[in-house]
């Protein structure tokens, strides 16, 4: 009889659990709530057009998606569907068309964590042969970007969807969720890990982004003695400094960098006047610190 009466108060508890979530789920504003946040991550757009909320509202809420092309399905039907919410973002006009590039506001701040992480993964991170099973290799993340895995304050994670820095953006009435975790002191130490990352690879010298694992430091290029990994990318050789900077602009802002912004030919300038031996280390570290690599379009 007690263990019938476990099994029934059970059930009852998950049935009730049940109805609430189809309560919350069901209810008007969550479609275009849960759709804003996805586009904000999935696409990289903070202040998408009502009708692209709308869009991926409208999948949400049906469970399906057509593509663009009138044919393709996605998803089963059933309200919720992430698979349709998903094609429906990804899909969306405001997120293929090249055309929004020219907008100032299209787009969107990169978190500084996705950025590093996008900076190691593009540029080939590998780690040392004497690594072996060490963490965290990134180490006090919080406090030089902003960010660290697992490291989120609350269940609201570093920053609100809807935060509107002061100024020019709140005048204009533009969300940038990640410049919430934006400060001068986490900026600096952003640009300190960029530049050592190429260097002097994964280590916790000169402002690095990793941990204190094997002491020491060394200021020459290309030391990795002690770091836990370094940057493996190599440009196919002989390459002009035109090229290594525009094939390193396609790996980390997708071939977005813009003359006037950015400084292209003032990087390519730079990259000619190192030493052979640093070019590619030079390149990365100016592009790595362009604006274009802080904006996701």
């Amino acid at each position: 009889m007690p263990r019938l009466r476990s099994t029934h108060f059970i059930c009852f508890g998950l049935a009730q659990i049940d109805a609430l979530i189809h309560h919350l789920v069901s209810h008007p504003n969550a479609a275009p709530f849960v759709g804003n946040i996805l586009i904000q991550h999935l696409a990289g757009v903070s202040n998408p057009s009502p009708r692209y909320i709308e869009s991926v509202a409208t999948a949400f809420r049906a469970g399906s998606f057509t593509a663009p092309d009138g044919t393709t399905q996605f998803g089963s039907g059933e309200m919720s569907d992430l698979k349709a919410v998903v094609a429906a973002i990804l899909l969306d006009q405001e997120a293929t068309s090249s055309t929004l590039d020219a907008d100032p506001v299209y787009g969107g701040i990169k978190e500084p964590l996705i950025k590093v992480m996008q900076f190691m993964r593009a540029l080939e991170y590998t780690a040392n042969e004497w690594d072996r099973n060490i963490y965290p290799k990134l180490n006090s993340m919080v406090t030089k970007v902003g960010q660290g895995p697992y490291e989120s304050p609350d269940q609201f994670s570093f920053f609100l969807s809807d935060y509107m820095p002061p100024g020019q953006w709140a005048q204009a009435n533009l969300f940038a969720p990640a410049l919430q975790v934006l400060t001068l002191s986490t900026t600096i130490a952003t640009v300190e890990g960029l530049i050592t990352l190429p260097r002097n690879g994964l280590n916790h010298c000169h402002g690095g982004f990793g941990a204190s694992t094997f002491g020491g430091c060394s200021a020459a290029s290309g030391n990795y003695d002690y770091a836990s990994g370094y940057l493996a990318y190599a440009a196919p050789a002989p390459t002009p400094s035109t090229d290594l900077v525009s094939d390193i602009s396609d790996l980390l802002t997708g071939g977005r960098l813009v003359d006037t912004v950015d400084g292209f030919s003032d990087i390519v300038t730079e990259v000619d006047s190192a030493a052979a031996e640093d070019k590619t280390k030079v390149a990365q570290q100016l592009v790595g610190m362009t604006p274009g690599r802080f904006k996701i379009v």
